[in-house]
């Protein structure tokens, strides 16, 4: 016979209810099988990765409740969030030097948070206009420093990186940059630029993805 679930999932169940629910996924997994789809192990019950049991959590009124990913679940790489952006940050916004002119924004600096360090793994980011009701701009990334290294291959006005690669792809930009801190020069300094008009005042908005290190 062939088994589809794993050993956790059989020993996860109690009752009927759970008994229903793990064959459920066994012949969600089989259907799958025989259409060809390789990623049959992908997602089990409750929709834990399989090979991942979930964990248990204390209630505060006492029992215990499981949790999406248990302890034996790999945390992804692009699973911790960090966010920034220049509102109420001095020197901004920035003004446009006129259209086709790179004006360098002053240098955003971006911690780790409560982490000791941050390994970004993707990034997001975009530009709006202050003097237009934050609308959406277009930008470049022209230059980003971790601990006085530069993390872009060029970092020449000529080789900013454009705003709107994100309109093109829909999704974040993979990054190889190295860890950074919350503290002195280890922090990630990025500096944006704004190409347009000089009534086009930039504030920038972006995300990072990656993970947290204890």
């Amino acid at each position: 016979m062939l088994h589809l679930l794993e050993q956790y999932e059989y020993e996860s169940i109690r009752d009927v209810p759970d008994a229903r629910e793990a064959s459920n996924v066994h012949f969600d997994r089989l259907a799958r099988l025989r259409r060809g789809d390789r990623k049959i192990a992908l997602t089990g019950a409750n929709g834990s990765a399989a090979g991942c049991p979930p964990g248990l959590i204390n209630l505060p009124g006492g029992g215990m409740a499981q949790t999406h990913r248990g302890p034996a679940c790999p945390t992804p790489a692009c699973a911790d969030i960090i966010g920034f952006n220049t509102l109420n940050v001095a020197n901004f916004p920035v003004a446009g030097g006129g259209v086709g002119v790179v004006t360098n924004t002053p240098g955003i600096v971006v911690g780790s948070g409560n982490a000791s360090a941050y390994k970004p793994a993707a990034l997001f980011y975009e530009g709006r206009d202050n003097a237009n009701a934050l609308a959406n701009v277009v930008c470049l990334l022209s230059d980003v420093q971790i601990s006085g290294v530069q993390q872009l291959v060029d970092n020449a006005n000529t080789a900013g990186i454009t705003s709107a690669v994100f309109a093109l792809t829909n999704e974040p930009l993979p990054v190889g940059w190295d860890e950074f801190t919350d503290r002195g020069q280890k922090q990630l300094t990025m500096i944006f630029s704004n190409v347009l008009a000089a009534v086009v005042t930039l504030e920038m908005f972006g995300v990072l993805w990656g993970s947290r290190i204890p």
